[in-house]
């Protein structure tokens, strides 16, 4: 008996634990808001790598740091290192999910304040990042992301052609043109969820995420939905987000498919993953998009059109400085996922990049060659059209 009422005591303790840091963390995410009135400004944005990349400073430093602008972040993040420094408290702990489908337990703090462009919000709490060393977003965003929990106490209309973050404390006005969705969000984020028309099917759920580089990716559970339209199929392990790659590699399913939005019709890759469910910014990219936080609506205002990109089939890593591997390819490609390579068009990976940085910057202009040659250890060559 005294074993047992041991065993309950520690049990009570642990969920009490839990149920108070649950409760700080609640307390934290309901605290934050805009700081000014009456307001509409221009932000510049960087948008590299398919991303939009914005200059924010926290409390009284001076000097920007790059962050990521990321709705599909359910809070904004602050890399510990820097966050730290600037004395930063450690308020709470939550386990935190990527896209890729790794978790880590990070530490949460509160910013006082965080200012874009000279528009500050107040107490806004945010996750103190370690960035995976794997991770491509530490070579882009060395100050962390704008995390949807600040973005929803605001209004803001993205001009990708432009490469400006409009921001003001009033919805922008949507136009006759536009198509005008709800969407819903938790009740402490604004993490917008949509449903769009794919392929004549209606699919809810979909996360509009500003903080994804790519088109569409759905379920691989929709699949069947969409039995008749010819897919290609991948192995893919490339992908790299804040925490570096998945775990394991995933098989990824890709279709070509009419994407509705009201008049506006767009052919665009839909890759179906194991954590599908995302917007991204090559579909994003071809509107000017409004987001209304009083209505709970975005607007999407059709921009000049351009071509979606499709992701690359064959991408390689870099396994060491002299050695490739591959990781990510069609299943049916003579090069298959895992290969070693030791060159890619007579370079090792040491001859085209000082870091990995370089190397995540760098990737495209390689895989935009008209051909690759690939050599494999034992000497055998292949050449590939990417």
């Amino acid at each position: 008996m005294l074993k047992n009422n041991f065993i309950l005591l520690m049990l009570s303790i642990v969920f009490g634990m839990g149920a108070c840091n649950y409760s700080k963390n609640v307390l934290l995410l309901s605290r934050g808001e805009l700081l000014r009135d009456d307001f509409r400004t221009a932000i510049p944005f960087h948008y590299e790598k398919g991303l939009i990349l914005v200059e924010a400073t926290i409390g009284s430093e001076t000097a920007p740091r790059r962050f990521i602008f990321d709705t599909g972040a359910f809070e904004s993040k602050v890399e510990k290192s820097w966050g730290l420094s600037m004395g930063l408290p450690q308020k709470a702990t939550k386990l935190n999910h990527a896209a890729q489908g790794v978790s880590r337990q990070i530490t949460i703090t509160q910013m006082d304040t965080i200012s874009l462009e000279g528009v500050p919000f107040g107490k806004i709490s945010a996750g103190l990042l370690q960035y995976d060393s794997l991770s491509a977003s530490r070579c882009l965003a060395p100050g962390g992301l704008i995390g949807a929990n600040l973005i929803q106490h605001a209004h803001w209309k993205i001009d990708y052609q432009q490469q400006q973050l409009w921001i003001s404390d009033q919805p922008f006005e949507a136009g006759a043109e536009a198509a005008v969705l709800p969407f819903s969000h938790p009740t402490l984020s604004g993490k917008p969820s949509i449903a769009i028309n794919v392929g004549g099917n209606t699919v809810k759920n979909l996360i509009m995420d500003t903080g994804y580089n790519g088109s569409l990716t759905l379920p691989r559970a929709l699949l069947p939905e969409f039995e008749g339209y010819p897919a290609d199929t991948l192995i893919d392990q490339s992908g790299s987000g804040i925490y570096g790659h998945a775990a394991a590699p995933d098989t990824v399913f890709r279709i070509l498919l009419p994407l509705r939005f009201g008049e506006r019709t767009l052919q665009a890759p839909v890759d179906f993953t194991r954590h599908g469910g995302y917007l991204g910014n090559e579909v994003l990219e071809n509107f000017i998009v409004s987001l209304n936080y009083d209505n709970n609506t975005i607007a999407f205002v059709p921009a000049t059109a351009t071509a979606i990109r499709t992701g690359p089939d064959f991408v390689p890593g870099i396994l060491s400085d002299s050695l490739w591997q591959v990781r990510r390819c069609p299943v049916n490609s003579p090069v298959q996922f895992g290969d070693t390579l030791t060159r890619i068009n007579g370079y090792r990976p040491c001859d085209l990049y000082d870091s990995y940085c370089d190397y995540v910057l760098g990737i495209r202009e390689l895989l935009e060659q008209d051909t690759l040659t690939l050599e494999y250890p034992e000497g055998k060559t292949f050449e590939l059209t990417p």
